[in-house]
Parts: C-alpha cells; structure tokens; sequence
C-alpha cells in the first residue's frame, strides 16, 4: 500500500512547505486547515476489499508506477482511492477484474490513446477509462 506520511521535501529556495493538516476526525491529510470533506473511515483495504484478483494486481500496478515517479500518499475516500503528496494528483475511481478508471490533475494535455479530457477547473482531469 502506499505510504501515509508525506514525504520531506525543500521548495526552490531551500525553505519546507508547511506540514500538511490532518482532519481530528478522520485522519486524512490537506494543504490547509479545515478542508470540507466527508468524514469517514476509509482505508485501501476497504476500497479492495471485494475486489478479485485482476482487479487488485490492477492497483498495485497502478500504485507501483506512482511510486517509480516519488513517495506518495493513499487518500481513500467513500467511493475511490486519491494519490497524493501535498495535494491529490491522481485517482482510481473504478476498479474491477475488467479494469479501471484512473485520473490525473494536469497542467498539459495526455497524450495516451483512450484518454479522455475532461476540464476541471482549476485543474484539468485526464481520465483512462476501464475499456
């Protein structure tokens, strides 16, 4: 599983961002101080938990080529698993033995055949359908 403590980094200048928040009521993390979100106990395995086979080897890949590119943060919530490192940058939101549907928060376009763009502002989503 991935990690849940935000790795130490030093912005341009040498100077540490400012520790992210944790919710006192859940547990999860944000950039700044009393984010809305529903609370709940969430965790990966919960996400998995009635998941076959394919389906979780599909997330541990998924997690695997996250990690290739730095540590990152597992912010599962009610309905998808969010990857993160101050914020989230990518996503499962559908996972199954057929397949499943990531997205990515970007500031350029995807080039990846079966990408579909869709414009989230302030943010613009790629999401990699399940088919």
């Amino acid at each position: 599983m991935a990690s849940t403590q935000p790795p130490a980094y030093r912005r341009a200048g040498g100077t540490r961002p400012p520790p992210l928040w944790r919710c006192p009521r859940c547990g999860r993390l944000f950039v700044t101080r009393n984010i809305y979100h529903g609370c709940g106990p969430y965790t990966v395995a919960g996400f998995l938990k009635r998941k076959g086979p394919r389906a979780r080897a599909l997330y541990r890949g998924f997690v695997a080529l996250l990690r290739r590119c730095g540590p990152v943060i597992a912010a599962p919530t009610k309905t998808r698993v969010a990857f993160m490192v101050r914020v989230r940058f990518a996503g499962i939101s559908a996972l199954s033995e057929r397949g499943m549907t990531v997205a990515f928060a970007l500031t350029r376009p995807l080039a990846s055949p079966g990408a579909a763009h869709r414009p989230l502002q302030p943010e613009v989503v790629w999401t990699l359908p399940a088919d």
